[in-house]
């Protein structure tokens, strides 16, 4: 976890190579000590995956992103709310690439299974508003508006 939080602090302050430095070493300790849902922070290779998604997203790499993303089965992270923060990785991601409906699929998923966590999440309520502005422009769509009104964006 101390890697990770580096990895956050390094990624915060732009040395993203730094980020991905600490997050590659948290991973090689997560894979040694495999998935283990009593462990401190919920650690284990699922979780150093979001977090790797995360860093990803923040360095402005979608597809590296999408794919920290896709190596995690999320029955093996232990919390709902890990289960939506991968969710809501990929939606960053996705709207990263301008791939607005698969964003609004994975916020609603991430939404059932934490609903606060979706609506009240200052990067995901920019990242909405973004995506309404585009959208506002083609139409939009329905499951995108009614998340801005759950949000109280509109």
């Amino acid at each position: 976890m101390l890697h990770l939080s580096a990895a956050l602090a390094g990624a915060v302050q732009g040395d993203h190579d730094g980020a991905r430095a600490h997050g590659a070493e948290a991973a090689g300790i997560a894979a040694r000590l495999g998935e283990r849902p009593d462990s401190f922070e919920l650690f284990g290779p699922a979780n150093v995956n979001v977090w790797r998604a995360s860093l990803a997203v923040e360095a402005g790499n979608a597809d590296e992103a999408l794919t920290y993303a896709g190596a995690v089965e999320p029955r093996e992270l232990a919390s709902g709310n890990r289960r939506a923060a991968l969710r809501l990785e990929k939606a960053r991601a996705y709207a990263m690439l301008g791939r607005d409906a698969d964003a609004v699929r994975e916020l609603r998923q991430a939404e059932r299974l934490s609903p606060a966590q979706v609506r009240h999440h200052p990067l995901i309520r920019e990242m909405v508003t973004h995506m309404l502005s585009r959208a506002r422009r083609e139409a939009g769509s329905r499951d995108l508006r009614g998340m801005a009104w759950r949000m109280n964006i509109i």
